[in-house]
């Protein structure tokens, strides 16, 4: 059994896919709205409806599926292969729109995280260098290089995303580092989460073992509320309510009341 659990992880861990009666499909990002749903499935990203019909798929045969996808602007799909070190843009209908973003070309070494900047651009994690490089609207030169607490060789960043001028940071789903966009480092949230986080423009959710934990950003000490999202390796938070996908259906994931 032991062994079992242990090799599941780790398949879940790499973003593969396997068949185990329920949902294999996991969401790497999406948006805070019905008509701009994206998810990571086997059959490549697909945009779905909030009945879970799918509306547009992009697949790239020689890439396969992305690390990580950032749809904060509904009309420019950020898809990020970090084995390729390729960054893709597609349009809503699952078009791709110019040709692949080469990192390697940028000469900053291995990028391991990848997520859109509202100032335009992106932002980039460097392994090597543990910094945040932020790359300009053309995506053709780095122009900020925040550099990062140095934390213990094993806590690597698991997750990265913006809202609202703040990087949020998963580091070894034991803390999220809070830094924005001019360098300055806020106080991280100490808080144990498997690996996945999200941050809207009033909440933190955090899943943590079958449950979703919702936090107010204001108020991150106060006890968070609880939802039961059960074989959910990667929730969806939709208009504010977490959901999860599950048998190609959109599920709610059930508000715990203690």
């Amino acid at each position: 059994m032991w062994l079992v659990r242990h090799l599941l992880f780790a398949i879940a861990c790499l973003g593969l896919h396997i068949n185990l009666g329920i949902a294999n499909e996991r969401s790497s990002s999406q948006s805070n709205n019905h008509s701009n749903i994206w998810i990571v499935t086997s059959n490549g990203v697909q945009r779905i409806s909030d009945d879970g019909e799918v509306l547009a798929t992009y697949y790239n045969a020689h890439l396969g599926n992305p690390t990580s996808l950032d749809c904060s602007d509904p009309f420019r799909i950020m898809l990020f292969y970090q084995q390729h070190q390729q960054v893709i843009i597609i349009s809503n209908n699952g078009i791709a729109i110019g040709k692949p973003i080469n990192l390697i070309n940028l000469g900053v070494g291995e990028i391991s995280l990848a997520c859109r900047s509202a100032r335009g651009g992106m932002w980039l994690y460097h392994r090597e260098g543990h910094e945040l490089l932020q790359i300009n609207p053309q995506l053709t030169r780095v122009d900020q290089k925040i550099a990062l607490a140095q934390t213990q060789s094993n806590q690597q960043p698991i997750k990265m995303i913006e809202r609202n001028g703040i990087i949020y940071i998963g580091i070894a789903s034991q803390r999220i580092e809070r830094i924005d966009s001019y360098g300055t480092t806020l106080e991280p949230i100490e808080l144990i989460y498997n690996e996945w986080f999200w941050v809207d423009d009033k909440y933190l959710w955090t899943l943590n073992e079958n449950h979703i934990e919702q936090r107010q950003l204001t108020r991150l000490e106060s006890e968070p509320k609880l939802f039961h999202c059960p074989h959910s390796i990667s929730p969806l938070v939709i208009n504010g309510k977490p959901m999860r996908y599950e048998n190609k259906k959109l599920l709610r994931c059930e508000k715990l009341d203690y």
